[in-house]
């Protein structure tokens, strides 16, 4: 089965990892285009066509090369599916993107006969242009098989004019548990530890976090990772609540250095608040931290209550007391901490793990492809 996979995405070498776990199945011959340079959160990704040791990598030159959906291919696309001849097409861009539309017209030119799955996170009703609302119809007639990251994003497919039977539910992404690992004995902070790792933005509720911090009773410090629009601001509101010592802000690192950041912390907060245009999607530390045994605490924005489900707690969205009560409760009860972090891990070995990602993946390809 020669399976074409088509996102952005693969421009970030972290994420080949599932591609790496996919390619073991001898059955398939599996390939994938990415653009050949990508922008994303400001940081430039290059990639170089290789014939790695399970599947072939090849790239694109794009047009508007930082837009996530508004990107397009001006080489390398055509050529892709004309060397792999597909019997699948997997692409991992939005219905409405304009590399879903370059497909559609790509394969009524050519008369070409693959099956097509196409994945979304869009869990929003977003007002989209003309030409997007016509591009997402037809991907949603035509695509054999529709993934959702989450429940929200199925059904926004489902209100869209997906049919229910049409969609499965599968993150885009899993992660390594040997990567991210439960902390060695001296691994994990002794006095309680908070941890936020993200962008530094409204949108995802930093503000919250430090007021939320003011009012704790006991012994506690907290570690922020990343960096965003809103630092500066953040910045002067720890200055303000005199919690300048308590707090440990580190600039965006490597994803893989920060696994040893998560097993320093006893819990990760996501205090998200949805927008007009965005509520969170997935959120990846959320398995990243329970993979590494810390307990995640989640407003209830968008698909954050689906990923921890009862393995976490779930807070009131845009209110920081709420925030502060369950990062207090797992304060004064480390039995409770204890639990939820062994359910945690646990999870995540069941569902978010690159095999299992995988295993579910190739499910997916025997589903529609019959030769």
């Amino acid at each position: 089965m020669r399976i074409l996979i088509i996102s952005h995405a693969y421009a970030i070498p972290i994420w080949l990892e599932k591609i790496n776990e996919i390619s073991k199945d001898p059955s398939l011959e599996i390939s994938v285009l990415t653009p050949k340079v990508f922008w994303d959160s400001g940081r430039k990704s290059v990639t170089y066509p290789e014939r790695k040791e399970s599947y072939n990598l090849l790239t694109g030159n794009v047009m508007f090369s930082n837009r996530v959906t508004g990107h397009f291919y001006i080489q390398g696309l055509k050529k892709a599916i004309r060397e792999v001849n597909p019997d699948i097409i997997h692409l991992e861009e939005e219905p409405w993107s304009n590399v879903a539309a370059q497909i559609h017209i790509i394969k009524k030119i050519y008369l070409l006969k693959f099956k097509l799955i196409v994945f979304s996170w869009e869990n929003l009703d977003l007002n989209l242009r003309k030409i997007y609302n016509i591009t997402e119809n037809i991907t949603l007639r035509n695509a054999d098989l529709l993934i959702a990251g989450g429940k929200t994003s199925k059904e926004r497919l489902i209100r869209r004019g997906a049919k229910p039977d049409s969609v499965r539910i599968l993150p885009q992404f899993g992660l390594d548990p040997e990567l991210f690992r439960l902390p060695l004995e001296n691994e994990r902070n002794k006095t309680f530890t908070i941890a936020y790792i993200g962008r530094i933005m409204h949108l995802k509720g930093v503000d919250l976090a430090i007021k939320a911090f003011q009012n704790l009773n006991g012994e506690w410090k907290a570690i922020f990772v990343g960096s965003g629009n809103m630092k500066q601001e953040i910045l002067e509101l720890t200055k303000e609540l005199s919690l300048k010592e308590k707090i440990e802000f580190i600039d965006w690192v490597d994803h893989y250095d920060i696994p040893s950041y998560m097993r320093k912390a006893h819990v990760l907060v996501v205090p998200s608040r949805t927008t007009s245009n965005w509520a969170e999607q997935f959120s990846h530390p959320l398995i990243e931290a329970m993979s590494s045994g810390t307990v995640p605490i989640g407003s209830d924005s968008g698909e954050i209550p689906h990923v921890i489900g009862k393995e976490g707690l779930i807070v009131e969205e845009d209110n920081h007391i709420s925030l502060q009560n369950a990062i207090q409760k797992l304060m004064d009860n480390p039995q409770l901490l204890s639990e939820l972090s062994q359910a945690g891990r646990k999870k995540v070995l069941n569902q978010y793990s690159w095999k299992c990602i995988a295993e579910k993946t190739i499910q997916f390809y025997r589903e529609i492809y019959s030769p």
